[in-house]
């Protein structure tokens, strides 16, 4: 499975993918390969701009819930190693934000800003 990113957005599948296209989406290539099976790596929306938050973690998908983000399923699959995926957070004026990154050189980039590193997010495959 194959993950684009459009327009900072994640498109889980085909079908998302096309209708962020629609929508104005730019596809900026891909981010990283998920494999078939595994585990879930879950999705849900919210804060005040809709984000996306990603987790792997079912008890940290659940305080999310609680919290009253929305979920939105089970987003692609990852293994329990592999390359690391980063999650990135940094709290603006507008609310929070996530990126979630690979590489070293962008995390400290990102560190340098302001954000905080929040630890590993999922597994992506070599």
């Amino acid at each position: 499975q194959i993950i684009n990113i459009l327009n900072f957005q994640k498109a889980a599948n085909e079908d998302e993918y096309h209708a962020l296209l629609a929508d104005g989406g730019k596809d900026y290539g891909i981010a990283w390969y998920a494999p078939t099976g595994g585990q879930p790596v879950y999705r849900l929306s919210g804060g005040l701009a809709r984000l996306h938050y990603y987790t792997m973690d079912a008890a940290e998908r659940d305080a999310r819930i609680a919290d009253g983000w929305a979920d939105e399923g089970i987003a692609w699959y990852t293994w329990a190693d592999g390359v690391p995926v980063y999650r990135m957070y940094k709290h603006t004026l507008l609310g929070d934000k996530y990126q979630y990154v690979v590489d070293q050189a962008e995390i400290d980039a990102l560190t340098a800003k302001g954000w905080e590193n929040r630890g590993i997010a999922w597994y992506g495959v070599e």
